[in-house]
């Protein structure tokens, strides 16, 4: 908190410094001058919290220097404390008639300053509590040295002397009274200051940061101004730059990420395509022969028999894949089962036609009903229900093969005769055609799902009998 500043003006340096002090053990700073006209100068530049001010100076004396102050907006509002030499002096009332606070005498005692600077709101919370404290003290002393007194004296004398007792017992509780009243209000004088000068400061420092805010946009605006064309261009060529590079960038990662399955593809893929190459040039020669009228494929021609049997098995696995939650050896597998042991019996085959099925494992999500179905492309693989992990009880088709499926193979004439077996098998989840990524690394149901889908599917292998 600042502290407050006092004023002495008085032509007598040794009665300045006298008085300078008595006022220096208190928290104030003094300053002092050697006539009333010095006075006015010192207050065109600063105002004193209170003037301390001899009423007989030679040239403009005390009278007049107050009535110059009390008429001048500026300084109107400083107390000021008289003081003279003269016992025959200005009273009270008529310095508070000429607009001092009071009147002290010069050579003033150190209660008198003290109240001085009471009447001139010049004591700090902590001096004001001190004041209070001393006059308790003061109290106690002179209750204690009269209630002795009252003791060894006689009826008469301790009669006066305890009616003496409680007049200054009165006396001074109304002193302290008056004491912390005046220690409140200074509380309160201080407390406003101190608010005051923290919202001017606050209100200051917001102001710089608005000048400073308004200083960099104005800059900015100027820079921006002065940004030619080819400067535009190249901000945005970097920019374009940037974006293709984060582009790229999370493009290469999903790629890595799903490398494996990628790899696993393109190596199904050749070998499907030598398969095809391959069945394309039998199918050319058996039409060759076909049209020169040449007998079916025999034993006789058992290389070519051994290459059409490899053909037709690489074309039956082609054709393995069934839909989620379908019967995996159903009615309509029937016609399918039908035309392959003709093309086998038609190439002289004689063996075991293993047909085993593979189950994807989907990832899937309850609808209505709480049954499950093939989860949302989109749907994390956190909230996934796999196939594997299911029973009948959640409407999940669990039936290997159909009834007109098992009368089929018990009719069937290349059946019958014994000359083409046909097994079948159901291999579920543990022997997956694609191999599947860790969960943790897949995107979302949609891409785990079409890895499922390879694997939903009826593997094919042929054995001729020994």
């Amino acid at each position: 908190m600042t502290r407050k500043c006092v004023l002495i003006v008085d032509d007598s340096r040794t009665a300045r410094e006298v008085l300078k002090k008595k006022l220096i053990t208190y928290d104030v700073d003094i300053d002092s001058v050697e006539s009333a006209g010095t006075a006015v100068d010192y207050l065109v530049k600063k105002l004193p919290d209170a003037i301390f001010m001899d009423f007989e100076m030679p040239g403009m004396d005390g009278y007049q220097t107050l009535r110059v102050l009390k008429s001048n907006a500026r300084t109107s509002k400083i107390p000021v404390m008289m003081y003279t030499s003269r016992e025959e002096g200005l009273t009270v009332s008529q310095a508070r008639a000429l607009g001092a606070v009071g009147v002290l005498p010069k050579l003033m005692g150190k209660e008198e300053v003290q109240s001085a600077m009471e009447q001139l709101n010049l004591l700090t919370a902590h001096e004001s509590t001190e004041v209070v404290l001393d006059q308790v003290e003061d109290f106690d002393v002179e209750s204690s040295a009269t209630h002795e007194v009252s003791e060894g004296g006689t009826g008469k004398e301790a009669s006066i002397k305890s009616a003496e007792s409680v007049r200054n017992h009165d006396q001074t509780r109304k002193r302290i009274a008056r004491m912390l009243a005046h220690q409140h209000r200074l509380i309160n004088q201080e407390f406003q200051v101190t608010s005051q000068e923290t919202q001017q400061n606050l209100l200051q420092r917001f102001d710089d940061v608005e000048g400073k805010l308004s200083e960099a946009r104005l800059m900015l605006d100027k820079k921006a101004g002065r940004l030619s064309n080819g400067g535009l261009l190249v901000l945005l060529l970097f920019f374009g730059a940037l974006l293709y590079w984060t582009i790229g960038k999370e493009s290469n990662l999903k790629q890595i990420k799903y490398a494996s399955q990628l790899s696993a593809l393109e190596q199904e893929r050749g070998r499907l395509a030598d398969q095809v190459n391959m069945l394309e040039q039998l199918t050319a020669r058996q039409e060759s022969l076909a049209s020169q009228q040449v007998l079916p494929l025999n034993m006789e021609n058992a290389q070519d028999n051994k290459a059409l049997v490899r053909a037709l098995e690489w074309a039956m696995n082609r054709e393995g894949a069934f839909a989620y939650n379908h019967v995996p050896f159903g009615d309509k597998r029937v016609s399918w089962l039908s035309q392959v042991l003709e093309h086998l019996t038609a190439a002289g085959f004689q063996g075991t036609l293993s047909l085993r099925a593979h189950m994807g494992n989907y990832c899937l999500q309850r609808g209505a009903q709480e049954l499950l179905h093939l989860a949302d492309a989109e749907t994390k693989m956190s909230e996934c229900i796999f196939s594997r992990d299911i029973s009948a009880t959640d409407g999940v088709q669990t039936i290997v093969q159909t009834i007109g499926f098992s009368n089929y193979l018990d009719t069937a004439p290349s059946l019958v005769d014994g000359a083409i077996e046909v097994e079948v098998g159901l291999s579920g989840y543990d022997d997956p055609v694609a191999p599947y990524t860790n969960p943790y690394l897949v995107e979302n149901a949609g891409m785990w799902n079409k890895v499922a889908a390879l694997n939903q599917h009826i593997s094919v292998t042929l054995t001729k009998f020994q």
